[in-house]
């Protein structure tokens, strides 16, 4: 009917936001939400979404819009990382890749007893993971960083790889024109095409960002849409010169534009996130509808036995043959990463894309490839999900305790708990929407991000790997609030703290209705010392003490003044650094940083 299309756009976005709202309130890969929209809505069962009023420029919507995934992964791959891990990335990337579309190969053929051709083509789909589902893992779990680094790097490289490897193999096996010779020729010539355009992406972007009286782009938004267009334009030029180079184009430029400063470059890389979500939303849900679901029942058996041989053989395999000559990575640390490899959008997108072409060359046979894809996607993102957090513990894979500490709010009292904190070498970072205050952190030497401390989609652009503590610290009670209440998500309401505000009594924050989410209130400002507290550190009037604590203390309201202690900063036992509130309790043999006049 003619109100289809609008209904199938419209459908599409809705569910494709409601599968992020569900998935950032369960914790679980939003790709699990797309799948079941997709299916539920499309042609199958409700019918409200029809991919096929796209027609024959389906494959070219897909393929722009995992352009845009691959970006915004590669934005987040920095060249610092990656020195450590190199070999291992190398490794799982040339020979864990071919090992495991060697064996996917093999299982499939000789278990579903799919043709020879398509089996290969149905491995080299499969050895794609990507950043969709790994990333948001690694988010969940907080692994130890060489682990971090290393699944990141391969689900972000592997991409674009597989991508290009598995066209390529389609060209060569399905068309009598392409020999061995030519295939090579075709892979190497999109592999280095997708460098070059990628690099000069990435010039073409950092040079007109960095020059501002070039595009005068003013806001973000305007930044963030200017590297969208660029990116797409590169991206199509590529496809333009070799078919399915865009994918390398697009990453290599992610990469290169992760690596480099500019003005305004988290608020922009912010908004891109934001075009990022929507695409990604939108393709897999469009995806998910084109799935025969009716044909899942009759290879259910086949289907489980190929994906318990990925798992428990394929999978490690390809990664102990990668890292077999790696002395200094722990059995433990290559048993956990054998156990973390979700398939993904791109895995799905070529899926889809190579049943699509094997309609047109009535190459269907029992029609299982696009069913059996899914079947094994959709499984290795519930098991990898779900077993991921319980495997990091068992394996000891999880990140050391978290001693670093972000503050928000890069002003005067900020940066005396930061100095104070960084003499006990504490890692600190600052979170801040003046620049003025940024630029005056950096020049302190301490890691500054630029903008908001209750942004979730911003903090979740960050690397805050190590960060265990916020203090949220600017003068604006409201705003502490708000970051205390959106970090509290990802640290737990135990590790938020803000300033004392002149509304704040004793009794409301001891109370037991009182919620820990709203931040844990600090002394340094109690009775109202805020605005003096200001005027002596715009003086600088204030210097540090620091006193040994002899037997347990609970902090009542009278307990720092009477040991004439007027701003109080934190304790430190051990490794740990501990923040006096209302009712809390100062261990024994803890020293006590504080702040004293300089003159008495």
């Amino acid at each position: 009917m003619e109100t289809q299309p609008l209904a199938t756009i419209v459908v599409t976005i809705s569910a494709g936001v409601l599968s992020l709202i569900l998935a950032s309130k369960t914790k679980f890969p939003s790709i699990l939400f797309f799948l079941a929209f997709g299916i539920f809505l499309g042609p199958r069962f409700a019918n409200l979404i029809q991919p096929k009023i796209l027609g024959a420029s389906f494959p070219q919507v897909v393929s722009i819009m995992v352009a845009l995934i691959l970006f915004e992964g590669g934005i987040s791959l920095k060249f610092s990382q990656f020195r450590e891990i190199s070999s291992i990335v190398r490794n799982l990337l040339t020979v864990g890749m071919l090992t495991t579309l060697a064996g996917i190969a093999c299982a499939v053929h000789f278990v579903s007893g799919m043709s020879l051709t398509k089996s290969i083509l149905f491995g080299a789909v499969m050895t794609i993971s990507g950043p969709t589902v790994v990333i948001p893992i690694l988010r969940r779990i907080r692994l130890k960083e060489k682990l971090h680094n290393i699944l990141k790097w391969e689900a972000i490289l592997i991409d674009p790889l597989g991508a290009v490897t598995a066209v390529v193999l389609f060209e060569l096996l399905l068309s009598e024109k392409v020999g061995i010779l030519t295939g090579l020729l075709l892979f190497t010539g999109r592999i280095g095409l997708g460098i070059l355009m990628g690099i000069l992406t990435g010039l073409a972007i950092a040079y007109a960002l960095r020059h501002r009286w070039l595009l005068r782009l003013e806001t973000e938004e305007l930044g963030g849409l200017f590297v969208v267009g660029t990116n797409l334009l590169f991206y199509g030029i590529s496809e333009w010169i070799a078919p399915h180079s865009g994918l390398v184009t697009a990453t290599v430029a992610g990469i290169f534009i992760g690596n480099q400063k500019f003005p305004f470059q988290e608020q922009i890389f912010h908004f891109k996130k934001q075009v990022t979500l929507f695409a990604l939303s939108v393709l897999f849900i469009l995806l998910a509808s084109k799935i025969p679901v009716e044909a899942i029942p009759n290879i259910l058996r086949e289907g489980i036995i190929i994906f318990l041989i990925l798992v428990f053989v394929i999978r490690p395999l390809s990664v102990f043959l990668s890292t077999f000559r790696q002395p200094d990575f722990s059995w433990q640390e290559k048993i956990f990463i054998s156990f973390l490899a979700p398939r993904g959008i791109v895995c799905a997108s070529l899926a889809s894309v190579f049943a699509i072409a094997f309609e047109r060359k009535a190459l269907t046979g029992r029609g299982i490839f696009l069913p059996l894809a899914f079947l094994i996607i959709s499984g290795t993102i519930i098991f990898y999900a779900l077993l991921s957090e319980l495997l990091a513990r068992i394996l000891r894979a999880k990140e050391e305790a978290r001693r670093g500490i972000l503050i928000v709010g890069a002003n005067r009292i900020g940066l005396l708990f930061a100095e104070e904190l960084r003499k006990k070498n504490f890692q600190v970072q600052f979170v801040d929407t003046n620049p003025k205050n940024c630029q005056l952190a950096r020049e302190k030497g301490f890691r500054v991000f630029e903008g908001s401390g209750f942004d979730k989609e911003f903090l979740e652009s960050l690397d805050l790997k190590g960060i265990g503590k916020m203090l949220a610290m600017t003068f604006n009670h409201e705003v502490n609030v708000l970051c205390c209440q959106t970090f509290s998500g990802y640290l737990g309401r135990n590790a938020v703290y803000r300033l004392w505000d002149k509304t704040d009594s004793w009794d409301s924050v001891t109370a037991p209705t009182y919620d820990e989410s709203w931040g844990k209130p600090l002394l340094i400002t109690f009775s109202e010392k805020a605005d003096f507290l200001k005027e002596k550190l715009y003086r600088d009037a204030l210097t540090s003490a620091s006193k040994e604590t002899q037997e347990d203390l609970s902090i009542s309201q009278n307990f720092f003044p009477e040991m004439q202690i007027d701003y109080p900063l934190f304790t430190v036992q051990g490794e740990e650094a501990f923040f006096p509130t209302p009712n809390a309790v100062i261990k024994g043999k803890s020293e006590l940083v504080y702040a004293r006049d300089k003159t008495p």
